[in-house]
């Protein structure tokens, strides 16, 4: 396989550096309120180690501790961080940031590579590198969150998956599950893709059959970990009751965003409705423009989004699901309007900035 054009890495640089200098402006702001004695504001004395992050560094530095909430956050992302953070007198926050920041830039260039394999299009490609690095929730690319490290992996998979190189699948896809439980999902598209090649040789079978536990052996070998730290396998998955809540009916629970968004959560979980409906709206467009397994793939991702009962992070939920760049940018595209796109990729920079001061405000969970 040959390495990616010219144009997407220079493209990727740019979108990388334009995300950067965005979340900047929104520390500006978020600098001149506090001064404006609208603060303190917490977290954003945490800068980019704010909310999760503060966790992740935790792990870095301690490893898991019995009876801790920290074991709802999976291994690999701070694993990395401690490991990169050696050089650096041993400072995982360093090592943290490094690695999501690095890995923010490798995915979108993979995913722009991956948009220019299914469409063919290099106007696609470099729009969906764009919207990779500038979505409003993107923000949580640059921070030290484990988004970045989980989407590089997840492109690695669904190039591989072109190529049906399954031992990269399957090596991407345990890998992405000890960064994020969203690697689960990757299972999914595996057997999507699997049905749509029908029956294979016996030998190309049992690399399929790895590939497709791959992402189930990355979960059980957290659940190991949480079982010895926690005495409890699925301690990393139940944990997260308590912050998402139950599991409920995703029907019922737009009907609910839309009494939010009337009434007095106008401003609190209804904004997160629009981006619920958009979601939903990205499942068509991948299934339209990407490909039915692909579709499959961001379905199971957005299902989950939409069915906890809280919504909060509900953005970046969805953020893990790369096709939905792929297929936004596609119908932007296929429209044919340069000035409709645009206009999209401003309110897309927009939003980034206004979530990134939401975020450190405490306005607003990412």
């Amino acid at each position: 396989m040959t390495g990616p054009p010219r144009d997407l890495l220079r493209t990727a640089g740019l979108a990388w550096l334009a995300a950067r200098v965005l979340v900047g402006i929104s520390a500006v702001i978020v600098g001149l309120l506090e001064s404006g004695d609208r603060g303190p504001y917490p977290w954003f004395d945490r800068g980019l180690l704010t909310w999760d992050g503060d966790w992740y560094r935790a792990i870095a530095e301690n490893g898991y501790r019995p009876g801790e909430e920290e074991i709802r956050f999976f291994p690999l992302f701070p694993l990395l961080g401690r490991i990169v953070g050696l050089p650096f007198l041993d400072n995982a926050s360093i090592g943290l940031v490094i690695v999501a920041n690095i890995a923010a830039l490798g995915a979108a260039l993979m995913i722009g590579v991956l948009a220019l394999r299914i469409s063919e299009n290099t106007v696609i490609a470099h729009r969906t590198i764009w919207l990779v690095s500038l979505w409003p929730a993107s923000f949580v690319l640059v921070i030290a969150y484990s988004e970045a490290l989980f989407l590089v992996l997840t492109a690695w998979a669904g190039l591989a998956l072109r190529d049906r190189r399954w031992e990269h699948v399957a090596a991407a896809g345990f890998l992405a599950t000890l960064t994020r439980p969203t690697g689960l999902a990757f299972a999914a598209l595996i057997v999507a893709v699997m049905l749509a090649d029908g029956r294979v040789a016996a030998r190309e079978g049992a690399r399929q059959a790895l590939a497709l536990v791959a992402p189930f052996l990355g979960f059980a070998v957290f659940g190991l970990i949480s079982l010895r730290e926690h005495g409890e396998f699925f301690a990393p998955v139940d944990s997260q009751e308590a912050h998402r809540g139950e599991f409920v009916d995703p029907l019922r629970r737009i009907s609910r965003g839309f009494d939010d968004i009337v009434g007095d959560e106008m401003f609190g979980d209804g904004l997160h409705l629009p981006f619920a409906l958009l979601a939903i709206v990205g499942v068509w467009m991948v299934a339209r423009y990407v490909g039915r397994p692909e579709a499959i793939y961001t379905g199971a991702i957005v299902l989950v989004a939409i069915s906890a009962d809280n919504w909060n992070s509900l953005e970046r939920y969805t953020l893990n699901a790369y096709p939905i760049m792929i297929g936004f940018a596609a119908l932007v595209t296929d429209l044919g309007r340069t000035l409709l796109w645009r206009f999209a990729l401003a309110i897309s920079a927009a939003g980034l900035v206004a979530m990134t001061v939401l975020a450190w405000t405490g306005e607003y969970v990412p």
